[in-house]
């Protein structure tokens, strides 16, 4: 039996929010995951948006970017951060390795 009202805390809570890489290829793609409790709104930034409570989400990859996960419930929230960070590569496959200018002149004498 359960006379509506409770002793625990109601605040909204961020409980985890992970990444399933750290560090990846630019254009590479992470899975966000996260669990929340207590929240009536839960949004992530960097575009990815609303979300549910619990959820996992597919976002690509460009440059260091940290997600901030943010849960609401009323005047209280909680938020949670993760760090994905690019290895540095401008692209994923180096296919330059051996880059090589060739200068030509006409004529040799001005």
């Amino acid at each position: 039996y359960s006379s509506g009202h409770s002793s625990r805390n109601n605040n909204a809570r961020c409980d985890s929010f992970t990444v399933s890489d750290s560090s990846v290829d630019e254009g590479d793609e992470v899975t966000l995951r996260w669990k929340t409790s207590n929240a009536d709104d839960v949004d992530i930034n960097q575009g990815v948006g609303d979300v549910d409570d619990d959820g996992s989400e597919k976002v690509t990859i460009d440059e260091d970017t940290t997600f901030t996960l943010t849960a609401r419930d009323g005047s209280s929230k909680d938020t949670c951060k993760v760090t994905v960070r690019t290895n540095g590569s401008t692209s994923h496959h180096n296919d330059n390795e051996d880059l090589r200018c060739v200068f030509s002149v006409s004529d040799n004498s001005i």
